[in-house]
């Protein structure tokens, strides 16, 4: 193309995009339609209208834009809801584990009570000859079987003093250490236990035969007349422990050929799987308080 098509004097001033004028009719048109809406607005409320139809027009678009956000708070309240009731299930667990372990100790409480209740009704002396102890252990040795018990180191326990359970007797002291003391059980191989029974008034020495095992009478004549079924208590002989506490009961009577003596067992009454609670007997106290008064 010609360069001097490009020329700068060829440019019009004249704006390029310029409109012409509102005619005035139109202004006045519009204004009189603006004042009779406004008009009949006021007399009948007609934005009020329009608004409410166009609220529900844009309710469906309200609902869409909010979808995101109630995903995302439905999320976040499931996640939350999944911790607390984690929380909620773990401190559940916590407070059922303690119920059981009260519920557990308030039902130890009551054995205890009621075992300390038949210590205390079955004690035919002072209560002040007896001081408490509870079990330890239990040796695992079923002939001669140990049964170790700790007291108060307030109370004195000495060797032979005679040990008893709600039950009855249960063995005999044979060593004290400071708060803990060994009882050779009446189940031992080694205990020997002066008693008498309780109907045919007959005195005798019972022999422990091992732990879950009868006793024996030892050395009873032929001509003895005890009796199956009676109770033996224990005779005071000796002086190491209280006379008429329950040992246990004859099981069986048998006469056996080429022996010069009875066969007399006994159930022993002391179940001492399952004691936890024992007195032990003051002999030397009961002793000297006769004398005392």
């Amino acid at each position: 193309m010609p360069s001097k098509q490009y020329r700068s004097s060829k440019i019009s001033s004249e704006a390029i995009f310029a409109t012409s004028s509102m005619p005035f009719s139109k202004l006045v048109l519009g204004i009189v339609f603006s004042l009779g809406i406004l008009v009949i607005d006021f007399n009948t409320s007609l934005s009020l209208y329009i608004r409410g139809y166009a609220q529900d027009l844009m309710t469906p678009f309200y609902y869409l834009s909010q979808v995101p956000k109630n995903l995302y708070n439905i999320v976040n309240f499931t996640i939350t809801t999944r911790q607390e009731l984690n929380i909620e299930i773990n401190d559940l667990e916590r407070e059922k584990l303690l119920l059981e372990l009260k519920n557990s100790s308030l039902v130890s409480l009551q054995k205890e009570n009621q075992e300390l209740k038949f210590l205390i009704n079955s004690t035919l002396d002072p209560l002040n000859y007896f001081s408490f102890a509870t079990k330890m252990r239990l040796s695992n040795n079923s002939l001669q079987p140990v049964l170790t018990i700790n007291f108060d180191p307030k109370n004195e326990v000495l060797p032979n003093q005679a040990v008893f359970s709600s039950e009855g007797l249960v063995g005999k002291v044979f060593s004290v250490g400071l708060q803990s003391a060994e009882v050779r059980l009446i189940q031992d191989l080694n205990s020997f236990i002066p008693i008498f029974s309780l109907d045919s008034g007959l005195h005798g020495i019972i022999q422990g035969q091992g732990l879950d095992r009868k006793g024996l009478i030892i050395n009873t004549k032929k001509t003895s007349l005890f009796q199956k079924g009676e109770l033996i208590m224990t005779s005071g002989l000796g002086g190491e422990m209280p006379s008429g506490y329950p040992v246990g009961y004859i099981e069986s009577i048998s006469n056996q050929p080429g022996n010069k003596f009875l066969r007399i067992e006994v159930t022993f009454l002391s179940n001492i799987i399952d004691t936890d609670m024992f007195l032990v007997f003051d002999s030397k106290k009961a002793m000297k308080e006769p004398e005392s008064e």
